[in-house]
C-alpha cells in the first residue's frame, strides 16, 4: 500500500514537471519491468521490493491516464471520458481472473501477466 501511494505522489508530480504522456510511459514501464522482477525474485525481500515498485508504476499509471484523457475531452464529454476509463480497469481485472483459471503456477501466472498484457499497452 505504501508503493501505490508513492506512485501516485511521485508521477502526479513528475507529470506536471515532464509532461503527462513521458510520465504514463514512465510509469508502464516501471509496473512492467518491476512486476517482471518480481517473478524471478530470489526471495521474499526481493519480492516485496518489486511489488511496491510495481505498484508504484500502477497507480502512476491509473492518475496520469485519467487525468491527460479528462484534460483532452472537451468540456461536455469530461464525466464520459473519466468514467470509461474506469470500464479499462475492470476489463483488466476480468482478464486477470480469466489468466488466472488457467495458469495456476504464480510465477508463470505473474510473467504471462506482465509479458502479455502490460506489454501490449506500448
Amino acid at each position: 500500500m505504501v508503493g501505490l501511494l508513492v506512485g501516485s505522489f511521485f508521477f502526479g508530480v513528475l507529470g506536471d514537471a515532464i509532461g503527462r504522456r513521458r510520465a504514463l510511459l514512465c510509469a508502464v514501464s516501471l509496473c512492467c519491468l518491476s512486476g517482471l522482477a518480481g517473478s524471478y525474485a530470489p526471495g521474499y525481500g526481493w519480492y516485496c521490493a518489486s511489488r511496491f515498485l510495481a505498484g508504484s508504476g500502477a497507480y502512476g499509471c491509473c492518475y496520469v491516464a485519467i487525468v491527460q484523457a479528462i484534460e483532452l475531452a472537451g468540456d461536455g464529454t469530461r464525466t464520459f471520458v473519466g468514467m470509461n476509463i474506469e470500464v479499462a480497469f475492470g476489463a483488466g481485472s476480468a482478464a486477470v481472473s480469466l489468466v488466472g483459471i488457467r495458469v495456476k503456477e504464480w510465477r508463470q501466472f505473474q510473467v504471462w501477466m506482465v509479458g502479455v498484457l502490460e506489454f501490449s499497452v506500448y
